[in-house]
């Protein structure tokens, strides 16, 4: 819209650190879920159509022997699924380069780099975890949604990184942004009752209060009830919140980061 390229003072966007208190992140964040809700609708509503087009539902309620046709080709399904495998049969390689080198250890580093690429590039035929099949579910969701989401999560267990899908319509992402530290990221997650209280024990009292206010109740009976909260990462990724309701069920600096305290570690989060 025009709006965004009016010269001058602009709308104060909301933007609090990880010191806030927690009543402040709730409302700032829901604040900024509510300020893309229309766009959110719209992208959702289009997706859907889109989805049905691709799986021949919107055939379920049209007549179609009025012109005696007897063979019925769904040429979105064909042309979605004709160019999945050409998008992701050879996989972009990975490009890795240390700023600021001293001549004198240009070969190193080269050396270091290429091997690196080659462990990144390595982990997309990865027998285990293929990521041949994830980058084509990305693939078919950027044509069908006109966005694919990769999610790249550590594992514990494994000690290492893995790529997961998130489907465009669990994501709602600021529409105001230009550049990445513009953009802040909201996924909606799903979890049942005892799920989300293992994953939060800490504020076990806080979500059954919300949840059954002034009531008490057996969580065992009530333990397989799907309980919907938002992940939220700000514009400068500099922390995580999970939020649920007027709860926040946890907020941490980004964990993905070295940290010297509440500062970043510039020479901890370079690779030796």
């Amino acid at each position: 819209s025009t709006d965004q390229t009016k010269e001058g003072i602009g709308q104060v966007q909301d933007y609090y650190t990880i010191d806030a208190k927690d009543e402040d992140l709730v409302k700032m964040i829901d604040r900024k879920l509510q300020s893309v809700s229309k766009e959110y609708i719209e992208f959702k509503k289009e997706g859907k159509i889109n989805e049905q087009y691709w799986s021949r539902d919107q055939l379920k309620t049209i007549p179609l022997r009025w012109h005696q046709s007897r063979i019925i080709t769904n040429v979105v399904y064909t042309g979605v699924e004709t160019m999945v495998p050409i998008i992701t049969s050879k996989p972009a390689e990975p490009v890795i380069s240390i700023g600021d080198d001293d001549e004198e250890d240009s070969e190193k580093s080269k050396e270091f780099t290429d091997k690196l690429q080659k462990v990144v590039l390595d982990k997309y035929y990865d027998k285990d975890y293929p990521q041949q099949e994830l980058m084509e579910m990305i693939a078919r969701h950027l044509l069908l949604y006109k966005l694919g989401v990769p999610k790249i999560v550590w594992d514990e267990k494994l000690d290492d990184y893995l790529v997961e899908f998130v489907h465009p319509h669990k994501i709602i992402i600021s529409s105001e942004g230009h550049y990445n530290q513009d953009v802040w990221v909201a996924q909606y997650l799903e979890k049942t009752l005892e799920e989300l209280i293992k994953m939060f024990p800490e504020k076990e009292n806080d979500i059954l209060a919300n949840l059954f206010p002034g009531t008490s109740i057996d969580k065992d009976k009530f333990g397989s009830t799907p309980i919907g909260f938002w992940e939220y990462w700000p514009e400068d990724g500099s922390y995580v919140v999970w939020k649920m309701q007027d709860v926040i069920l946890q907020k941490k600096l980004n964990p993905y980061i070295i940290w010297n305290g509440k500062e970043f570690d510039k020479k901890a989060n370079h690779f030796d």
